[in-house]
């Protein structure tokens, strides 16, 4: 995990990097992308990803779903749009507010939530 992690943190993975990562790991592209999502929303907020790098992965991660077959996982998306929302001001509307503590730790958390209740 953390050699994709790295990998995310650079550039988006090639197809031969992502299908490697799913063999070494036992895991289908759908349930990869979910469980890369997972750890980093998890090492997020356990303080051990910085935003920079947790959004960086997920942008990295988000490319390689949207530019390779099959569906965008639903939680992979969730944790990319959790990072998303600090990205942009609000047309202004919250200027002197911390983005990743309104939108991105309580996004993160409540995914989180729903994975670890079932």
């Amino acid at each position: 995990m953390d050699e994709m992690l790295a990998i995310c943190d650079r550039r988006t993975p090639s197809a031969q990097q992502f299908d490697m990562f799913c063999r070494d790991n036992n895991l289908n592209r759908s349930d990869a992308l979910d469980q890369i999502s997972i750890t980093v929303a998890r090492r997020y907020l356990a303080g051990a990803l910085s935003y920079a790098i947790g959004d960086g992965v997920m942008n990295s991660v988000f490319a390689f779903a949207t530019h390779s077959e099959g569906d965008i996982p639903d939680v992979m998306f969730r944790v990319y749009s959790a990072f998303d929302e600090a990205e942009h001001t609000h047309h202004g509307k919250y200027l002197n507010v911390d983005l990743e503590a309104k939108y991105t730790r309580p996004m993160l958390a409540s995914v989180l939530e729903g994975i670890d209740a079932v």
